[in-house]
């Protein structure tokens, strides 16, 4: 009985193996076909893990390993602004009455901690021919040259940030209704805005007068500064009907020797104040703004405001 049993196990294992032409139940092309599966797909999956591996050995960790034209990041930077609530299913609009904290809070807050804080880094003013000279454009010439000052507290209209400037009891017009909103050029690495024509970035918010354009003065060498031939502004406008005022502090904007960023410790990111006036109560407004660069072009940024009661 014990024998009849070994013997058919062992037929029952004979026809598993091989039986009418198939191997282990399966014909040979099936089997075939299933290694060329298996087969390719862990070759995928090698290739990926090879991939990765490459990207995790190579990866710089200073700064991105593509950027500029032709890169996701883009060779452009954007437009951002401040005071922006980032809490959790917070809206895009700025809404606020005059008894409202939340966004002169956040525009301290970011004032304070990002422009206020003690540095013993050497900073210039980048308006002054006598403290900054050099002509920079590029990343190799920037590690050299000294860094911008950034007077968050300099109420001068013209030159610093005048009724937006931060100052102990300031709710930048947020109070009053008349808003301050930070507007700033996202940092990309190496760029460097396109000249206007004409000096047409240094011209006077006010009155059209060229500010630091045209034949600015001369360092002790005979050439001009790179902070006396250009400055960058933003332009903004109310979307809608309505006798509404925009201010911008500084008036003449910032010089482009900010430019280029190339990751410099203790870096000042430079911004311009924009003042909007005349809100009307519960009317939802935009603002759009853009920037004066040429190389600009088509970049602006939307911000909705409301002032309630």
């Amino acid at each position: 009985m014990r024998e009849r049993t070994e013997r058919n196990r062992l037929r029952s294992l004979q026809l598993f193996l091989w039986h009418n032409g198939r191997i282990c139940g399966r014909k040979p092309l099936s089997w075939l076909l299933s290694l060329l599966y298996l087969l390719a797909l862990w070759s995928l999956i090698g290739l990926l893990c090879f991939a990765m591996m490459r990207c995790l050995l190579y990866m710089a960790h200073k700064k991105p390993l593509f950027y500029g034209k032709g890169s996701f990041i883009g060779a452009r930077p954007g437009i951002s602004y401040e005071p922006l609530d980032r809490s959790s299913g917070s809206p895009r609009i700025i809404r606020w009455n005059p008894n409202t904290t939340i966004y002169s809070g956040i525009l301290r807050d970011y004032l304070e901690k990002t422009y206020s804080r003690r540095s013993k880094k050497k900073y210039v003013n980048c308006r002054n021919p006598s403290e900054l000279s050099n002509n920079c454009t590029d990343c190799a010439c920037m590690q050299n040259a000294p860094l911008c000052a950034v007077d968050v507290s300099d109420s001068d209209p013209e030159f610093g940030f005048g009724d937006c400037a931060l100052s102990e009891n300031t709710t930048f017009g947020f109070k009053e209704g008349s808003p301050c909103i930070l507007l700033r050029l996202n940092k990309i690495i190496g760029y460097y805005p396109s000249p206007t024509s004409n000096g047409i970035a240094a011209l006077d918010a006010r009155n059209g007068e060229i500010l630091l354009g045209g034949e600015g003065p001369k360092n002790s060498t005979g050439s001009k500064p790179c902070c006396n031939e250009e400055n960058l502004r933003f332009k903004c406008e109310i979307q809608g009907e309505g006798n509404y005022s925009v201010s911008y502090f500084p008036a003449s904007g910032f010089p482009y020797c900010f430019f280029p960023y190339c990751q410099q410790t203790g870096y000042k990111q430079p911004f311009i104040m924009v003042k909007v006036g005349n809100l009307q109560r519960e009317e939802v407004v935009k603002l759009r703004c853009i920037a004066t660069p040429p190389d600009m072009k088509g970049a602006q940024v939307l911000i909705p405001l409301q002032f309630t009661d």
